[in-house]
């Protein structure tokens, strides 16, 4: 499908859903570059310019290999609004969503993402406390406990998952001090909202530096409403270059506010992994296996 017909689809499908945004603010489209490092969710992306000749939003289109995986994250982004208060206010909404042929799309309106600048740089450092504060804030509001029962078939479904993906030692070792813990009554397992992928890649704001507005979180294809809470705070700490004391400091006021010990992190931890692990799609084994020895360094080692 050339430029011309995916507008004319576009604005049709748009027209369907009752909604004249297209007619009152589009006037041409033109495709981004291919993403690096495509998965199999990654969405083909496209400017869209207003009638004044400004990009105004981006168009996400699904890839043939996962079609339905915008209007999958439409659904979750209501999903977790409702489920959230504290994330309502950065997460970034599409203006409208339906389909192109068998293909979801979204468009989002456009905003300032991260480079390697270093303006970029100056960004991050201003945003990075604050962001971290919401995600603890998040983690917090989220929790839960659930039924023994329940929690024991979580937790034995998903360290199953992750034991058949990778076979290291050290994770078994881990595994099965979780399951003993858990049966023994030592560990009660808590639940919250993971978004699952919280990188400065996955982050934008309203305007350029030094004025940088409010700021969003974008790319919820992997969020989970149901959780375990470790994830996302180790992730981003790592990715926005604290030191290990500080992440040390994180995490345990992190165990403090979700009621669980210290060492019981780790084994939220590695549920989340073992969630992760059936939803890898194309993404490489060795990349999944090497962010997983990064992270529990960090987790261990912090400890």
């Amino acid at each position: 499908m050339n430029i011309e017909e995916l507008l004319h689809t576009l604005f049709s499908s748009i027209k369907i859903q009752g909604n004249d945004i297209a007619t009152t603010s589009f006037s041409k489209i033109e495709p981004l570059p291919p993403q690096s490092n495509r998965c199999a969710d990654t969405p083909d992306l496209f400017h869209i310019f207003n009638l004044h000749g400004a990009c105004s939003h981006v168009l996400h289109v699904s890839s043939d290999l996962a079609p339905q995986t915008k209007a999958d994250e439409a659904r979750r982004i209501l999903t977790i609004e409702e489920a959230s208060t504290t994330l309502s206010t950065h997460i970034l909404k599409p203006v409208c969503h339906g389909f192109i042929g068998e293909k979801s799309f979204a468009i989002y309106p456009q905003k300032q993402g991260f480079n390697s600048t270093f303006e970029a740089k100056i960004r991050k450092l201003q945003l990075r406390s604050e962001i971290l504060q919401c995600l603890m804030d998040i983690a917090e509001a989220s929790c839960q406990e659930v039924p023994a029962n329940r929690a024991r078939e979580i937790v034995f479904s998903r360290f199953t998952w992750l034991t058949s993906t990778l076979s290291w030692s050290a994770v078994q070792a881990i595994v099965e001090k979780g399951k003993s813990e858990l049966e023994n009554g030592n560990w009660h397992p808590r639940f919250a909202l993971d978004h699952n992928d919280v990188l400065y890649g996955n982050i934008v704001t309203d305007n350029k530096w030094p004025n940088t507005g409010n700021y969003y979180f974008t790319n919820w294809v992997g969020a989970n409403t149901f959780g375990f809470g470790v994830h996302d705070i180790l992730s981003f700490s790592i990715s926005a270059g604290y030191s290990k004391a500080h992440i040390s400091k994180t995490l345990s006021k992190l165990a403090d506010k979700m009621e669980v010990s210290r060492h019981h992190l780790i084994y939220q931890y590695m549920l989340s992994m073992g969630e992760l692990s059936v939803n890898l799609n194309d993404f490489p084994v060795y990349r999944y296996a090497k962010k997983i020895a990064l992270e529990l360094d960090y987790l261990t080692q912090s400890s």
